[in-house]
């Protein structure tokens, strides 16, 4: 969570910054919002502090969310593009952290009785 908190507060700091070159004219506004915009898209799907998702405590958990339970910045980097996934090893470079890409979260589809398989795709040759 660590990790998390660290991002989330670098892009605070960012989003501060450009807006304040925004408003003092040095940076045209649409540039600093198209910037804040995606900083603040990455810290929306930042982890939580590991509280309990709601409505996930009387159902079994599919393997999606086992995997994100289990690596907590396996939504955020998966579903990161190329851009927010280098401002997010940048940063992580800058402050020496070491910390390793989580793998590609499960690929799952419902069968005829709701339940998950794994889909063809996600299976080993």
């Amino acid at each position: 969570m660590a990790l998390a908190a660290y991002l989330s507060a670098m892009a605070f700091i960012e989003i501060r910054y450009l807006a304040g070159r925004a408003l003092r004219d040095e940076v045209p506004p649409a540039e600093a919002l198209a910037r804040i915009r995606m900083l603040a898209d990455l810290c929306h799907n930042m982890p939580s502090s590991g509280r309990p998702w709601p409505g996930r405590r009387r159902r079994q958990l599919t393997s999606i969310e086992q995997a994100m339970r289990a690596r907590r910045m396996s939504w955020v980097w998966n579903s990161a593009n190329a851009e927010k996934r280098a401002w997010m090893l940048g940063h992580i470079e800058k402050a020496r952290l070491q910390w390793t890409p989580p793998p590609p979260l499960p690929v799952t589809q419902p069968d005829a009785h709701g339940a998950e398989s794994v889909s063809s795709e996600a299976r080993p040759e």
